[in-house]
């Protein structure tokens, strides 16, 4: 079985390290891809069977008010949600958990 775990960041915290002691148990009997939506140091020791990987959000920026604050994150947001759908596709996960925040 193929699964898929989404998760915001990987600094260390509580669900980080339920994460981490998921996807490696999981991995024991199914192929299991870790992947984070911001670029963070991984606090915790994953299994060399668990795929990771950071979907990167860095896109251009402009600067110009409120406006332009409101803009750039919905840019970002949207960029994730397009990198995320082509993860999905790629991976072809029978199973995704989710563990992003709202």
């Amino acid at each position: 079985m193929r699964i898929l775990i989404c998760e915001a960041q990987f600094s260390a915290g509580g669900a980080e390290r339920a994460v981490c002691n998921l996807a490696n148990y999981l991995s024991k009997k199914n192929v299991v891809k870790v992947v984070a939506l911001a670029r963070s140091e991984v606090a915790y020791e994953m299994s060399k069977e668990v795929t990771f990987d950071f979907i990167d959000t860095r896109v251009y920026q402009t600067n110009r008010g409120k406006l332009s604050k409101m803009y750039n994150k919905l840019k970002k947001n949207i960029f994730r949600l397009f990198r995320l759908s082509k993860e999905i596709k790629t991976f072809e996960p029978d199973i995704i958990l989710s563990f992003l925040p709202e």
